[in-house]
């Protein structure tokens, strides 16, 4: 895609404090992630917002709103910003939204991550020593030929459950992996992974007081049936409208509580009731 319009452009130093976001064509902003940005700030590594002035004066951020916006949440008026030397339309502005947005070739997050823990940042590497405690390592290199049992290749999974959820889920969900399933290649997979997550996430205080009785009943798994029953599951939610709107995690969650409690019933306890799609928000 070219563009037909001037885009050459100076860096200033610009108040920040009174832009517009077109809602025609920019993304809602998302906080959660303008608090990552803010969280792991670095000057050296922020890309300028580019800036457009209006006909009417008024400055429209054509591309970059979430670090604007985490520069207004740590209380910054001011940063660099690339401002175009001509002014565009709208349509113009959107026209080069997406090619910024789309055509641009830009590091995969999985890429981001890698460099970010090569180059030593702290919250990466606690990451990664977190995950190696409990015997797992992070194919932190894309090496698809490693088969190591205990080798994580989707690490963006267990990073954004580090990323939401904190430090202290992170090492609860790991431990209940290395107790239950550690030497089963399948411990290692994004799907088991986030399953466990959710799982442990909904029956945190259960699992705390029955640590045991569900260490034993996910040991005794069988891992094959596990993944069939989050397959049927999900195929019977196929057709329901708000299927879509259920995290894929979930599937493999329920399967996980009907697994635990096929064991508790066997030994005369009281089941768990499901409150893995309960918690869905079916209307959002």
């Amino acid at each position: 895609m070219k563009t037909k319009f001037n885009t050459e452009f100076e860096v200033k130093l610009m108040d920040i404090t009174n832009l517009t976001s077109d809602k025609l064509y920019q993304r809602p902003l998302d906080m959660a992630r303008v608090e990552r940005i803010a969280k792991n700030y670095l000057t050296i590594a922020e890309n300028p917002p580019v800036l457009n002035v209006r006909a009417n004066g008024d400055i429209a951020i054509v591309d970059g709103q979430h670090t604007v916006a985490a520069n207004l949440y740590l209380e910054k008026t001011e940063m660099l910003c690339k401002v175009l030397n001509e002014s565009l339309t709208v349509n113009e502005e959107a026209f080069l939204f997406v090619y910024l947005n789309e055509e641009q070739k830009q590091p995969s997050n999985r890429a981001k991550l890698k460099a970010r823990y090569r180059a030593g940042d702290p919250y990466l590497v606690k990451f990664n020593d977190i995950v190696q405690k409990y015997g797992f390592t992070l194919n932190w290199d894309e090496d698809k030929s490693n088969k190591e049992v205990n080798s994580i290749y989707a690490l963006i999974k267990p990073y954004d459950i580090y990323s939401i959820e904190g430090e202290r889920h992170l090492n609860n969900v790991f431990k209940l992996l290395k107790d239950a399933w550690k030497g089963r290649r399948e411990a290692a997979l994004g799907k088991y992974i986030g399953g466990m997550s959710v799982f442990v996430k909904t029956y945190k205080d259960f699992v705390k007081e029955n640590y045991a009785d569900v260490k034993e009943a996910l040991y005794n798994a069988d891992m094959e049936n596990l993944m069939l029953k989050c397959n049927k599951t999900q195929s019977d939610f196929k057709n329901i409208k708000y299927n879509s709107r259920i995290p894929t995690d979930h599937y493999m969650a329920y399967a996980i509580l009907s697994t635990i409690n096929k064991e508790l019933k066997k030994k005369g306890k009281s089941q768990l009731s499901d409150q893995i799609f309960t918690q869905v928000n079916y209307n959002g």
